[in-house]
């Protein structure tokens, strides 16, 4: 379009008109005079768009004020809206509208007038069923003459590759149908108006379909099928199940009623199955004997129509089956239900690859020049393949297009649907090949498509045509098409003989015995299809509804389940839903039982319960939600109808059933949130659970029981080369090797750590903190705080000067968990985890409370102390041993393990008085950070800061390299690698800090009470009695004469018990039997032990 035509719409938008005018004629309607207002509208925004004018101001602003004239107008009753359109078009043109006009002359005088073409010419839809007819009363004068069609005229206009009028009908039903069925390569059950006419049996035959009765039995008992409001697909599997007779083990079949679609005559229709509408029994009005009439005769005629059906089919209606079920093919159901029904037939699905376009290239446009539908043809992966990178690269796109949605969008595109259009609708915008290179391929596989459909038309016999005439390109295309596929199928089928299963849109399904012979027939007739096996139903299942739990087997039968939901539906049609409320209660708890759960609390009063809500995470929601949720769930007895019978949508009903329903889904016990059984799991941020043990990346189900997650999304990295990093690191480990450069093992560690250091930004910040071995050490303590492991028993304690980096450590582990309530991070203040006073046995302990389920938590800035809270640091590090007891605020008491990381940080050394045992020694892990990070360094100790770091963290760049390296290295936690209760080995440096530490703060122990004042003697009977030799120890180590447990505790720390030799009992070593030294032994009792 050009640049004229565009500038002289915005102005004759954005005109200002006089006070009281009609400003209808801004919509184009005297411009476009052949065009609907609705048409003419379009083609204005079409020129004034911001996406066709370079997102200029100008633009913007005409078409808001182009939007709001047409809101005004349609707000209008259709008279109003009629008799505006029609007096507007009355008066003459203003110089604005001449000024558009002439640009539309100039820029090709076909763009505006009404095109001279004949009156069976394909016109718009204005909606999918109701194409739009010819003009009454045009003269056939303005067609062409017969002698047109031998020379090869253009019969139907030229139409360009943009948004045109043409684009509507196919296309839309289309993208519905495949939304619906999941299947973008199948057409709808009544595309175009092909389906069978009602009441319409002649000629029609009936068949038997095998279906599995054992698939349809498991899969009616999930209880994914009756909470996915996936098309009714409890209903389908039901009814089907159902209809299965003549059954024999595990198969069953059910009958078939096959009938021929409508089309034009000469052309062969598509098959479809079931009865299609029976008519209509009259409601009662009150008026007995009109509606006794009424009835009598409405019986009479359905009665009529039934007695036309096989005796098979009639049974089904005796049956009290639905009559849109009866007779119908599981073909016919959702993809779903097809696969469910066909579990253990072994059977296969054989399709013909790309039916429509490939009939297009080998049919329609053979000797024909069409080198982007050849393209497509020959290898469609790879049009998908680029088509997908390239929205995906485009930076103006506002959502990556996924394959699917492409493969919809080229087969609107071959019943005549528009990119421009579907852009519009699906991105927002309309995008070009300036914006996105690999459109200019789709635009030219429309015009190819289009040539297409002008070179179908033109090969179509008389009666044909006749019978299309008024019809669009893509709905001619579609019965030539259906034409084609019925010889096809026809062939497939009789190769495959008995032991076909259902005639599909686009191919059949059979029994893998007759796969050979099958594809035979294909490629006799040289086209290509395509074998697969009936996909598995659960994973399928598990694929396309990955919100529910595919191995849950719902405890009410699938028969007693059916049965209620009737009751409820009968009572609506009834008007009798209030009354029978009870019905409706039963119906939830049924439904809302694997993802509602009450908790027992008999010491607490609250009116809470906890729910697993679509974000995949368990959270506790008050009674009044379950409200809506109620409503969400009864108005799937309609399917997805919108507005359901009343009272389904009335929310005072829905809320009066939740007590009951409360009460119904109460006493059931299920595991405590984010207890033990979550351990080697992580929730993340979009609902993904990454599971260290077994490396499965899914998606959470509520058996999960997971109310916490990470703020980090599942995104793992991928490092851009091949390591066996991992691998290696438990190769060291095994040797025992306490530093990586002892061994061959840990130099490769070391090799492949530097080959990662080039690829990774986390890897280049914790090398900034020390060696290798400390790097090392630093990922597998984030491994086991990220994994909850249990069975390592650390606290990590940094500490040093300012600006050394100790917060930066442990910022990329905060980040990725989060620190808010519902995240696995927590935050406690530095005081309370110095020695502070013990609380009240009955108070609230809300900090200590906030740790349940914690997977990190960080105590900042702990202040200078001389003791330490021992007692909560050490029971929170002893995550295998005895629950931690408290409460919250307003909450009863409970008691829970700890399953998190403690990680403190502090410019202070941490400092323990009078420990009794070697706790502290064997939980606390110390690290002295030793380099200052600072603008200009100009020491040793001094390094360069970025001070874009921080800000990097916090936006998560790291994070997908944190769950890269704590899941490839939780194997190196276990037992084999590393033994014991502490993460070995601890690199050099902190064991030199804690060896300083030690001995900045000496205290006798009971081997130095051995070496000192004891001797080693191998006659048991010659060692000195257990009662002098604790008592002599207890005056060597400075306790007191009622501490005797801690003496005894010293000793056994020294393995050092009592032994009975004869008449005495006496201490015995680890070396032998001991004895006091003689100057020990004959000492004056009241003189103190040097």
């Amino acid at each position: 379009m050009s640049a004229a035509a565009r500038e002289a719409a915005i102005t004759m938008a954005l005109t200002p008109t006089v006070e009281g005018q009609d400003p209808v004629w801004k919509l184009g309607v005297r411009v476009y005079p052949h065009l609907s207002v609705a048409k003419s509208y379009r083609q204005m925004m079409l020129l004034i768009h911001p996406d066709k004018n370079d997102s200029s101001t100008r633009s913007s602003e005409a078409t808001k004020v182009l939007l709001a004239v047409w809101e005004k107008f349609v707000s209008w009753n259709p008279a109003l809206r009629k008799s505006s359109a029609k007096l507007c078009r009355l008066r003459a043109m203003n110089s604005f509208e001449k000024d558009l006009r002439d640009a539309l002359q100039k820029a090709g005088p076909g763009l505006f007038e009404r095109p001279v073409r004949p009156a069976w010419a394909f016109d718009a839809f204005d909606g999918f069923d109701a194409p739009r007819q010819a003009p009454a009363g045009s003269s056939s004068s303005s067609a062409p003459p017969a002698s047109h069609h031998e020379a090869g005229a253009l019969l139907l206009p030229d139409l360009s590759t943009g948004c045109t009028s043409q684009d509507t009908g196919f296309m839309d039903h289309e993208a519905r149908f495949c939304a619906w069925n999941r299947d973008p390569d199948m057409h709808g059950e009544s595309p175009f108006g092909s389906a069978p006419a009602d009441l319409h049996f002649e000629g029609c035959w009936l068949r038997w379909e095998a279906v599995s009765v054992a698939g349809l039995d498991r899969a009616l008992a999930l209880d994914g099928t009756r909470r996915a409001d996936a098309f009714d697909m409890f209903e389908e599997l039901y009814w089907l199940r159902q209809r299965a007779v003549r059954i024999r083990g595990k198969v069953g079949y059910v009958p078939v009623l096959e009938r021929e679609g409508q089309g034009p005559p000469g052309l062969r229709p598509r098959i479809y199955s079931g009865i299609g509408k029976l008519p209509a029994l009259p409601e009662q009005d009150g008026k007995r004997k009109k509606n006794q009439d009424e009835l009598e005769a409405a019986v009479a005629k359905r009665d009529e129509a039934i007695s036309k059906l096989p005796k098979e089919l009639q049974r089904e209606l005796a049956a009290h089956v639905p009559e849109h079920f009866v007779g119908r093919s599981a073909f016919s159901c959702g993809r779903l239900t097809r696969c469910m029904a066909r579990q253990g037939l072994d059977a296969l699905e054989i399709d013909v690859v790309n039916s429509f376009y490939q009939w297009l290239a080998k049919v329609v446009m053979v000797g024909e020049d069409c080198p982007f539908l050849s393209s497509y043809v020959q290898d469609r992966e790879s049009w998908l393949a680029q088509l997908e990178e390239g929205f995906r690269a485009c930076p103006d796109c506002p959502k990556p297009v996924p394959r699917c949605d492409l493969k919809r969008l080229l087969i609107s595109i071959g019943f005549g649907g528009s990119f421009a259009n579907w852009s519009s609708r699906t991105l927002s915008a309309v995008f070009d090949e300036t914006d996105i290179p690999e459109v200019a391929r789709i635009h030219g596989l429309e015009g190819e498509v289009r040539r297409a459909h002008r070179l179908i038309w033109r090969n179509l016999p008389e009666e044909s045509r006749a019978w299309l005439e008024g019809g669009s390109g893509g709905r001619v295309a579609f019965f030539a098409y259906a034409d084609w596929e019925r010889k096809v199928l026809q062939s497939m089928a009789a190769a495959a003989g008995a032991s076909l299963l259902a005639l599909e849109h686009d191919g059949v399904c059979a029994l893998s015995e007759a796969k050979d012979r099958v594809l035979q027939a294909a490629a006799d007739l040289g086209v290509r299809v395509a074998a697969k096996p009936v996909p598995n139903a659960v994973e399928c299942a598990a694929a396309e509804h990955p919100d529910f739990d595919w191995k849950l087997e719902a405890k009410l039968p699938y028969g007693d389940y059916q049965k209620l939901r009737q009751r409820c539906k009968d009572n609506v049609r009834r008007g009798r839903a209030r009354p029978n409320n009870g019905d409706f209660a039963d119906l939830l708890v049924a439904m809302l039982e694997p993802i509602i759960y009450v908790p027992n609390q008999p010491h607490e009063k609250t009116d809470t319960y906890e729910y697993f809500g679509p974000d995949c995470v368990w959270v506790e929601a008050k009674k009044e939600h379950l409200g809506y949720l109620s409503r969400s769930c009864l108005k799937r007895l309609y399917g997805n109808r919108e507005t359901p019978p009343e009272p389904l949508n009335d929310l005072g009903f829905a809320n009066s059933l939740t007590q009951a329903v409360l009460a119904g889904l109460s006493g059931r016990l299920q595991k405590p949130l984010n207890g033990d059984h979550s351990r080697g799991k992580i929730l993340l941020a979009d609902g993904i659970i990454a599971d260290f043990e077994t490396g499965e990346i899914r998606r959470a189900l509520p058996r999960d029981r997971m109310s916490l997650k990470a703020a980090a999304t599942s995104k793992k990295w991928k490092p851009p080369i091949d390591t066996a990093f991992f691998e290696h690191v438990e190769a060291f480990l095994e040797t025992g090797a306490s530093e990586l450069e002892e061994n061959e093992e840990g130099r490769r560690v070391i090799a492949d750590l530097e080959s990662l250091h080039q690829h990774s930004g986390w890897l280049r910040m914790l090398k900034n903190y020390g060696s290798w071995d400390q790097v090392l050490y630093l990922l597998r303590l984030h491994s086991r705080a990220l994994s909850g492991y249990a069975r390592i028993c650390e606290l990590l304690w940094m500490y040093g000067c300012g600006s050394s980096g100790k917060d930066v450590i442990y910022l990329p582990l905060m980040t990725f968990l989060g620190h808010e309530s519902f995240n696995y991070g927590a935050i406690l203040p530095g005081q309370f985890v110095t020695a502070c006073r013990a609380a009240e046995a009955h108070a609230a302990t809300p900090f200590q409370d906030q740790l349940q389920g914690k997977r990190g938590v960080w105590a900042s800035e702990i202040p200078a102390h001389d003791n330490l809270n021992e007692g909560f640091l050490k029971g929170y590090c002893e995550q295998e041993g005895a629950p931690i007891a408290g409460r919250a605020l307003n909450r009863g008491p409970r008691s829970w393990r700890p399953q998190g990381l403690l990680f403190c940080t502090s410019n202070h050394a941490p400092r323990v008085q009078d420990s009794e045992d070697d706790g502290w020694t064997r939980r606390a892990r110390v690290w002295e950070t030793q380099h200052r990070f600072v603008a200009n360094p100009t020491g040793p100790c001094e390094r360069k800061g970025d001070d874009t770091l921080k800000g990097r963290i916090q936006s998560g760049a790291f994070n997908s390299e944190l769950l890269y390296f704590a899941m490839g290295l939780y194997g190196s936690l276990k037992e084999r690698y590393n033994p014991g209760t502490m993460l070995l080995p601890m690199p050099v440096e902190m064991r030199d800090i804690q060896a300083e530490l030690a001995r900045s703060n000496p205290q006798r122990t009971a081997s130095d009470f051995v070496e000192s004042c004891c001797e080693i003697v191998q006659v048991y009977q010659e060692g000195t009695p257990w009662s002098t030799i604790k008592e002599v120890c207890r005056e060597f180590l400075g306790y007191g004469p009622s501490e005797t447990s801690k003496v005894n505790m010293a000793l056994t720390r020294a393995n050092i018990k009592r032994h009975a030799a004869c008449s005495k009992n006496i201490a015995l070593g680890p070396r032998g039997a001991l004895r006091l030294k003689p100057e020990f032994a004959t000492r004056d009792p009241f003189a103190p032990i040097l």
